[in-house]
């Protein structure tokens, strides 16, 4: 197992794009022969925009860079808290 830190901050706003560049960046270590694509594990996301979530986990099962069933999503804590705290001072 080789492990990863990639960033996807800023790549655009949906998972597709994400994707896209998460598969630019995994191309050097994918194994040439067999042409075989290196997997993603998980995600910590946020939980903002596109690029997150099970939105990204489709894509990337989509572009053979996850296995659906292996696949793990996991969220920033603090993301997770913000609707938490937001919605008593909003209501």
């Amino acid at each position: 197992m080789k492990e990863n830190l990639l960033d996807l901050d800023a790549v655009g706003g949906s998972s597709i794009e994400a994707v896209q560049v998460l598969d630019y960046s995994l191309k050097k270590n994918d194994n040439p022969l067999p042409a075989q694509k290196k997997k993603t594990v998980w995600a910590c996301t946020d939980a903002g925009d596109g690029g997150v979530g099970e939105s990204l986990k489709g894509e990337l099962v989509k572009q053979e860079r996850a296995d659906a069933e292996k696949y793990i999503t996991v969220t920033c804590s603090i993301h997770a808290h913000s609707p938490t705290l937001c919605d008593p001072v909003t209501k």
